[in-house]
């Protein structure tokens, strides 16, 4: 049980600077200053002052063209310093046992105002595999990338797809309209695949961790394709939504 504080014993601004962060973070795009405000219950004076402070430190970032914020990448950085923030760690079971279950690696990547960054890794018993922990997620050419790419706000979306999609293999998607479809899909399904799209002879699929509306991170399983194709497809799915179900319960 957690014993919280009477509100005459915490300090406000802090209070206040948390909802805020909330706000942005429970928000499947990005959102306006008088949005934050209103959903906050602070002037908008506040809220700047606020936001300001909280862009400064990495944990908002704010779009230079519409003035609207999102999760800055500081949030990702301070879940994987030295393996105990509090994402990874109330994650860390669902991670054990996806792995165990699966008998393949799970990653768990948090959202960052560019690209996902994988923060936690879990090896199957007797198998490590390469490490992923620090490494940023191609949106394009990932499952934790796509899986973001696809539920975050469109225009943000349309902005990362106009821009030239680095090829990591012959598999990987360079065509913007091919991956717009790719992306309607992983909407509908819920999951993300990536097949040999960022290094040849490897496979990951990714579902969401969404406690609310929008994705606060991303769980994936990854193996060799020949490993992966040796496994029924919708089976690994559903244990993958189900892992991500997992996370967000304990969030």
């Amino acid at each position: 049980m957690v014993v919280r504080e009477p509100a005459s014993r915490r300090i406000q601004a802090i209070d206040r600077a948390v909802a805020l962060l909330h706000a942005v973070a429970e928000s499947p795009a990005s959102r306006s200053l008088a949005e934050l405000a209103e959903l906050t219950s602070l002037n908008r004076s506040t809220a700047w002052r606020l936001l300001l402070t909280l862009e400064h430190h990495g944990l908002v970032d704010r779009d230079p063209d519409s003035g609207r914020f999102m999760l800055g990448y500081e949030i990702g950085r301070l879940a994987m310093r030295g393996g105990h923030g509090s994402l990874v760690r109330r994650a860390r079971p669902a991670l054990l046992a996806l792995a165990r279950d699966t008998g393949m690696s799970a990653v768990l990547a948090a959202p960052t105002s560019t690209e996902p960054l994988a923060v936690d890794q879990i090896d199957p018993p007797g198998r490590p595999e390469p490490n992923m922990i620090g490494w940023t997620l191609p949106v394009h050419a990932t499952a934790s990338g796509k899986l973001w790419l696809a539920f975050i706000e469109p225009r943000a979306r349309e902005e990362l797809l106009r821009q030239p999609l680095a090829r990591f293999t012959e598999a990987t998607l360079v065509d913007a309209d091919v991956l717009a479809r790719e992306l309607e899909q992983i909407r509908e399904t819920g999951v993300a695949v990536d097949r040999d799209e960022w290094d040849a002879g490897w496979t990951a699929l990714a579902g969401p961790v969404r406690p609310a509306e929008s994705i606060v991170a991303m769980v994936s399983v990854m193996a060799t394709s020949q490993r992966f194709a040796a496994v029924p497809f919708e089976q690994t799915a559903e244990r993958v939504r189900e892992a991500g179900a997992a996370v967000a319960a304990a969030l």
